[in-house]
């Protein structure tokens, strides 16, 4: 009691325990900050190994808006869209190879362009709304990141890791990603980027 009465008010701060939950947090993202280095810089994408994956259940909302799209409240639809999963998952099929009569069967305003949302790529166009998933949408979100990037780390800095990437690899631009790989490795304070 009595050192902690000796203390300027100021130092009364060090004593409390939120200093050590705090520090906990810091260093909790720092490992995870070095791991996601690790898996993004070793990282190897497979494409037709992705395009293998794809499950037609995730394309449950598209069929849902499919129906929304028609007239029918989204309250509806997305139970409509269960019944069709089950209905497929009963059968032991993939959802897009139902037929149109056994979709009308669980509900009648299905229509004969129904079997067109069952396209993945037409599925993540769709989403174009800012921060969605369509390839303008992602596009304007590197765009953004980048600039908010250059505003926080010097520009001889980046271009500096630009002119070292460009010599091993040939590529002539970092993805979003990239910099902030490259960034992290030069111990930039991250929390300035916010």
């Amino acid at each position: 009691m009595m050192s902690s009465k000796s203390l300027t008010s100021t130092y009364n701060k060090d004593l409390q325990e939120s200093w050590e939950p705090m520090l906990d947090h810091v260093k909790t993202i720092s490992d995870s900050i070095q791991i996601a280095n690790g898996i993004l810089s070793t990282l190897t994408i497979r494409p037709e190994r992705m395009l293998a994956a794809l499950d037609p259940t995730l394309l449950a909302t598209d069929l849902a808006d499919f129906l929304v799209r028609k007239g029918v409240p989204f309250r509806e639809t997305h139970h409509v869209s269960g019944r069709v999963v089950a209905k497929s998952e009963e059968l032991g099929i993939p959802m897009d190879t139902l037929s149109l009569e056994q979709l009308k069967a669980i509900d009648n305003r299905f229509t004969d362009d129904v079997m067109d949302i069952f396209n993945y790529e037409t599925s993540v166009e769709s989403r174009s709304a800012k921060g969605g998933t369509s390839r303008s949408s992602i596009l304007e979100q590197i765009k953004v990141l980048k600039a908010i990037l250059m505003a926080k780390i010097s520009a001889p800095i980046i271009r500096a890791i630009e002119t070292a990437y460009n010599g091993e690899t040939g590529r002539t631009a970092l993805e979003s990603h990239e910099i902030v790989i490259f960034a992290t490795m030069l111990t930039v304070d991250l929390d300035e980027l916010k």
